[in-house]
């Protein structure tokens, strides 16, 4: 959710180290429920270098298995997909946890 603490601090360390990922050869992007308008005010707000994409319908979230009917959003997770597109890592989250940024480059960098 734009505008919430824990994806502004998420979204601003995946912009801060956008070099390392792609030193892994990893394309990043934040998923949210949130509209594309409020995702771009979003991006502009906090300079974000990375893409953002709109899951207004709630699909991507639903195909992965990530859908929290009882709020009509997404549970706060990190989906990493392979060059195959196949789902390779996720890591569902409390609400209120962002994710660990050493971790998963480090799971990243031993794939």
């Amino acid at each position: 959710m734009a505008f919430t603490p824990v994806c502004q601090g998420g979204m601003q360390c995946i912009t801060d180290e956008l070099k390392s990922w792609g030193k892994l050869n990893l394309h990043m992007a934040g998923v949210s429920c949130d509209s594309f308008a409020v995702l771009n005010a979003w991006s502009q707000l906090l300079d974000l270098k990375h893409s953002l994409l709109s899951d207004m319908y709630r699909q991507m979230c639903k195909d992965y298995g990530l859908y929290w009917p009882e709020m009509n959003t997404s549970l706060r997770a990190t989906v990493i997909i392979g060059q195959d597109r196949k789902v390779i890592f996720t890591q569902v989250r409390r609400f209120d946890t962002s994710m660990n940024l050493n971790e998963m480059l480090h799971l990243c960098s031993v794939r």
